[in-house]
């Protein structure tokens, strides 16, 4: 009597599990996607970037000093910030890829691809923002000051102040600005 009932219980099982099989195998056929679980990460909330006032007589060593560990404080945040990424034609390149980090839903970082005479994506412009304010972009070969969305330093790569004609310099300060804005209005 046992072994019927042990027989009729492993019969049993085995028809069940053909049965999920075999809807495995017509979701298959019919080309069903089952989409992969998407990780929601928790927002950190709590970011605070502190950056120093600037005035006629704030030395440059000071600045980059306060800047790179605002620059620090956000990198390290970034594993735990929500994040967009896509791949667009911006500036007119295809294919440019585009990050955007968040915290309390405003952008906080902004990272797009940027390619040498060949084409090829071999670096990247990164700018840094507070409050909707950009604060800091870094553009390969250049360093910028924002304070309140004006360009107040444009510096070279060892964080050296340029000799930039005034014309030159709000050009510079409305492109760079310009160009924030396309990115985050191109990733809404």
């Amino acid at each position: 009597m046992r072994k019927k009932t042990n027989v009729l219980m492993i019969i049993g099982v085995l028809i069940i599990t053909l049965i999920g099989c075999k809807n495995d195998v017509k979701k298959a056929e019919t080309n069903e996607v089952v989409k992969p679980k998407v990780e929601v990460k928790k927002e950190n909330s709590d970011l605070q970037i502190n950056l120093p006032d600037i005035g006629a007589t704030t030395k440059i060593k000071d600045i980059e000093s306060a800047y790179k560990a605002q620059i620090k404080k956000v990198d390290a945040a970034l594993p735990k910030l929500k994040k967009k990424q896509l791949k667009t034609k911006l500036f007119n390149v295809p294919n440019t890829p585009v990050t955007i980090w968040y915290a309390n839903g405003k952008p906080v970082k902004i990272e797009y691809g940027v390619t040498d005479d060949s084409g090829a994506f071999d670096g990247v412009f990164q700018y840094y923002l507070k409050d909707g304010k950009l604060w800091y972009a870094n553009q390969i070969f250049a360093n910028y000051i924002f304070q309140n969305n004006e360009l107040k330093y444009w510096l070279d790569e060892n964080w050296s102040v340029n000799e930039i004609p005034k014309k030159d310099f709000k050009d510079a300060e409305k492109n760079i600005l310009s160009s924030v804005n396309t990115v985050i209005n191109q990733l809404k």
